[in-house]
């Protein structure tokens, strides 16, 4: 962040409050913010439970719910970039802290599967039943998928492969398998969130 940026980030918060030319001043208050706010967020969700959403969510629905507030005055005295800060800071806080509350939730523990708790299963195999129901679930997630690749990618993944196993057998970049595998998790999130 340049040390000359002051009054370019002040002249860009009077817009923003003004309503006048909210583009640019939405993308000066970006640039001086936004990884700012991503390294914020991932230091305060490093021991939280990763989900389908991550640091860069919370840092994008902060900028969004300032966005949407200052021009509807929900941030009082927006005069100078320490004010800015201030108020993201406490918006990507409170963000961050729903996030891992969000995530630890019972209903969203990793430990539970379809309603059963996977820590009072007993024994090394599942019963006969279990196993069938986890296919079942298995293939219904896979179905939901509309693309040939990303349905490749989830079986795959599901099948104890890694990222860069997978990356070299379809002939792409390991990063490329993480990309479609977010996209994964956040379409079977979006099935599965009632």
């Amino acid at each position: 962040m340049p040390a000359d940026d002051s009054h370019d980030v002040t002249n860009a918060m009077k817009k923003l409050v003004e309503g006048k030319s909210r583009e640019d001043a939405a993308r000066v208050v970006w640039e001086h913010s936004y990884v700012r706010l991503v390294e914020m967020a991932r230091a305060m969700l490093k021991s939280a439970p990763r989900g389908a959403r991550d640091e860069e969510d919370v840092a994008l629905s902060a900028l969004k719910s300032f966005f949407n507030g200052a021009p509807a005055d929900r941030f009082p005295d927006l005069a100078n970039r320490d004010n800015l800060w201030r108020v993201l800071h406490t918006i990507t806080l409170r963000k961050a802290n729903a996030l891992k509350t969000h995530e630890r939730s019972q209903k969203r523990d990793a430990r539970r599967v379809g309603g059963v708790d996977v820590d009072q299963l007993e024994g090394s195999e599942p019963s006969p039943e279990l196993a069938a129901m986890l296919v079942e679930q298995r293939a219904a997630l896979i179905d939901r998928l509309r693309d040939g690749v990303l349905r490749q990618i989830a079986e795959l993944h599901l099948d104890g492969f890694t990222s860069s196993e997978i990356a070299e057998n379809l002939g792409v970049s390991e990063r490329t398998i993480q990309r479609k595998l977010d996209l994964i998790r956040r379409a079977w999130q979006r099935e599965l969130t009632p």
